[in-house]
């Protein structure tokens, strides 16, 4: 008798944690009900990309990837593309799969290789503006997915009182390591009995005693591995632009002060925070300038005085929705 193999969803992306959390949220979804798929991912093997799936139960292969001049100048990465089409060539060939790109460089090459074996293509944008990677691929796309599958604990943890959270991205951010202790310096006064919990870049030893010079009571860790938990405690939160950590502020009612990333493509992160900041009053928008530091203070000053109650959001449906239409994909290509 012929062994049949199970139906395949093959996630395609990498390269930040906002270009895995979605796949991630939406891979939940489908272990849920009768007979789910076989699910593979298939990213980069920058740190960030290894250290959260080492996390996850989903069976994981990772790549040199970066970007597209480093796949044109660098043997490795060359190879890492090859690998990763051929990777996903192979996982789809013989049964129905659909291959689902997450974002970012790391997408293309599997995407690319499992359409070569006739999967079907489901794509996550959870951007304001389209990335590049949705773009070179929306041609072979049978749907595009644009609301934001959002990945929260199952049981969230209580809001701790006054504290303040700073959330750089999966990988830091340089700018608002200098700038978050000098605004913290400035409003002393006001932090006294808050503590800041700052997701950091390398230096935390260096940011630690700039808090203690200020004498503001702080936690300074390179890396957070839950973000969602740690918004969901915080009184107050300052991050970045990325999709992602904005729809989980805005689904668990998380006031925050958005940094959007300067050099981030296409000024996404700032689109992003706009459209949030136009439906919220939770959402305050500073630019990360030569004052941020003094912005910041600016922003942050009436809320640290006088708190805003926590309004979450009706729950999302995204990561379902996003779910159904892939099994939708599977029963077509089953026949």
């Amino acid at each position: 008798m012929t062994h049949r193999q199970l139906p395949l969803v093959l996630f395609c992306g990498g390269g930040s944690g906002g270009h895995l959390t979605p796949g991630l949220a939406v891979a939940d979804e489908l272990q849920r009900g009768d007979a789910p798929p076989e699910i593979l991912f298939l990213t980069g093997d920058r740190p960030v990309e290894r250290r959260m799936m080492a996390a996850e139960p989903f069976p994981h292969r990772a790549f040199p990837l970066g970007s597209l001049r480093r796949t044109v100048t660098s043997l490795p990465a060359a190879r890492g593309f090859a690998g990763t089409f051929r990777a996903a060539r192979d996982a789809a060939s013989g049964r129905p799969a659909v291959a689902v790109g997450t974002g970012g460089y790391a997408s293309v090459p599997g995407v690319l290789g499992a359409k070569s074996a006739g999967a079907a293509v489901v794509l996550l944008e959870v951007n304001a503006v389209p990335g590049r990677a949705t773009r070179a691929l929306r041609s072979l796309a049978e749907a595009i997915v644009s609301d934001v599958p959002v990945r929260l604990p199952a049981s969230l943890p209580a809001e701790e009182r006054r504290s303040l959270l700073i959330l750089g991205g999966s990988q830091g951010a340089a700018s608002l390591d200098a700038a978050v202790p000098a605004a913290a310096a400035a409003l002393r006064e006001e932090l006294r009995g808050w503590t800041v919990r700052h997701q950091c870049g390398t230096d935390a030893a260096t940011i630690a005693a700039a808090y203690g010079a200020a004498g503001v009571t702080a936690e300074v860790a390179p890396f957070f591995p839950n973000a969602a938990s740690r918004l969901a405690a915080a009184t107050l939160a300052i991050v970045r632009g990325g999709a992602v950590t904005l729809a989980e502020a805005e689904a668990l009612g998380a006031p925050i002060v958005v940094v959007p990333h300067p050099r981030a493509p296409d000024d996404h992160q700032t689109a992003n925070a706009r459209r949030l900041a136009e439906r919220s009053d939770r959402c305050r928008v500073v630019t990360d300038d030569g004052r941020l530091a003094e912005s910041l203070a600016k922003a942050l000053h009436p809320w640290l005085t006088a708190p805003p109650p926590r309004r979450p959001a009706p729950g999302s449906t995204a990561a379902a929705d996003a779910a159904a239409l892939i099994r939708a994909e599977l029963r077509r290509l089953s026949g």
